[in-house]
C-alpha cells in the first residue's frame, strides 16, 4: 500500500473518532443541563419548604450518588435559579443549553439580562471558547467592544 493512501485514511479514521467522541461529549452535557433545569424546577415547585429543604436534599443526594459532583447546596440553589431564569425552550433553542454547566453559573453571576446571557453564550459557542476565556470576555465587556446590538 501507498504511503500516503494508508496515511490519508489514517487521517480520516482519527477524524471521524473525534468527530464522534466531540458530538457525545456535547449530546451528555446537553442531558446534564436539561436535568439541571429539571431539577430547579422541582426546587421551585417546593419553595415553600425553605432552605433547609435544600440542604438536607443535596446531603441526600450525596448519599445517593457519592461518585457525582454538582449536588451541592450551592449548586442546587444555582438550578432553581437556572430554572427561574429560563424557560424550558429558552434551554432548548438557545446556546445556554449548549454549554457547560459552569459557563452558565457564570452567565447567571455576572450578567444581569438574559439578552447579555445569550449573546454571551452564542459567542462561546461560536468561538469554542472555554469558561476561562468567556469570564475574560465578560470582564473586559466584549459586548460593548463590538458594539453590537445584544440578540437572542
Amino acid at each position: 500500500m501507498d504511503d500516503k493512501i494508508y496515511f490519508e485514511v489514517l487521517d480520516n479514521i482519527k477524524s471521524e473518532i473525534n468527530s464522534a467522541q466531540s458530538k457525545a461529549i456535547m449530546s451528555a452535557n446537553e442531558q446534564m443541563i436539561k436535568a439541571y433545569f429539571n431539577i430547579g424546577q422541582k426546587l421551585i415547585e417546593n419553595d415553600k419548604w425553605g432552605t433547609k429543604f435544600i440542604k438536607t436534599l443535596a446531603l441526600d443526594l450525596k448519599l445517593s450518588f457519592p461518585k457525582i459532583k454538582g449536588l451541592s447546596y450551592t449548586n442546587l440553589r444555582y438550578m432553581k435559579r437556572f430554572a427561574k431564569t429560563y424557560t424550558d425552550i429558552e434551554i432548548c433553542q438557545q446556546a445556554v443549553g449548549k454549554l457547560a454547566w459552569r459557563s452558565n453559573v457564570m452567565l447567571l453571576e455576572k450578567l444581569k439580562t438574559n439578552e447579555e446571557r445569550f449573546w454571551y453564550a452564542n459567542k462561546a459557542l461560536e468561538n469554542n471558547w472555554s469558561s476561562t476565556v468567556l469570564e475574560h470576555q465578560i470582564a473586559t465587556k466584549l459586548i460593548n467592544r463590538q458594539g453590537e446590538k445584544t440578540k437572542k
